[in-house]
């Protein structure tokens, strides 16, 4: 009978998808949905992805900052601005005290907004210059993201996808010979496609850093495989642009 009131005093504790967490300073949910990406684990009942997401301290969020957990911020932490637990608080700033983001402009470079974390601009500038060398422009569809959730993708994001800490882009070519606007149909068949393309994706694939997505069949996709290869460092960057550049 003990052994019955126990099991049923931490059911009745646990909480479920979409409800609040013990305390309501959160709410149940996915991981990969939270706002902040910080989540706490054995606050709610269900699967192991379904996790307290803190809620958003209003006078955190007037600060330009994201309530998350302390050991996930890479700023400055401040208390006192949020709800829940004493290691849940306001943060703000990122691992260089600001945003890491930084938007990129290039000769070659067309279409959206290029968005990138710092760290990758080196690699934007060789996509450049192999783009200016092959006679061809990268036109620009989607760079840094802040999340999964992607409207009319041609493959599903990755949850842990290179995008979410501005390590990647999606784009076209435009052959500078032709005018050929070749999209993810032309590449993946890149035998046939233009001279110039050629010429570009050919640089992309003979490089040591970065990776063409046709090997996952997302041929508009170029990314530093950070995710894979530096698992960790992905961690970081990722808690960074979400502390310090992410507004709710």
């Amino acid at each position: 009978m003990k052994i019955f009131t126990i099991f049923a005093v931490i059911f009745a504790c646990a909480h479920g998808l979409g409800e609040d967490c013990n305390g309501s300073w959160g709410s149940c949910q996915d991981y990969q949905n939270c706002h902040t990406g910080s989540t706490i684990t054995g606050q709610c009942a269900g699967p192991w992805n379904i996790q307290c997401c803190p809620k958003v301290g209003q006078s955190c969020k007037s600060n330009t900052g994201n309530c998350m957990l302390t050991s996930h911020c890479s700023g400055t932490t401040y208390a006192g601005y949020c709800p829940g637990p004493s290691n849940v608080k306001c943060c703000t700033g990122g691992s260089s005290g600001g945003c890491p983001l930084t938007k990129y402009t290039g000769s070659k470079i067309i279409g959206s907004t290029c968005t990138v974390e710092v760290g990758f601009v080196p690699q934007m500038d060789k996509i450049n210059s192999w783009a200016s060398s092959c006679n061809v422009q990268v036109y620009i569809t989607s760079s840094y993201r802040a999340n999964a959730d992607v409207s009319g993708a041609i493959v599903q994001p990755a949850s842990r996808s290179n995008h979410m800490i501005g390590h990647a882009i999606d784009m076209n070519v435009v052959d500078g010979a032709t005018g050929v606007f070749c999209n993810s149909n032309c590449l993946r068949s890149l035998s046939t496609a233009p001279s110039g393309v050629k010429c570009f994706i050919n640089k992309v694939q003979a490089d040591s850093v970065l990776r063409w997505g046709m090997s996952f069949n997302d041929p508009v996709h170029i990314d530093e495989p950070i995710n894979i290869n530096y698992p960790s460092r992905w961690d970081q960057l990722y808690w960074a642009t979400q502390g310090a550049c992410v507004s709710k």
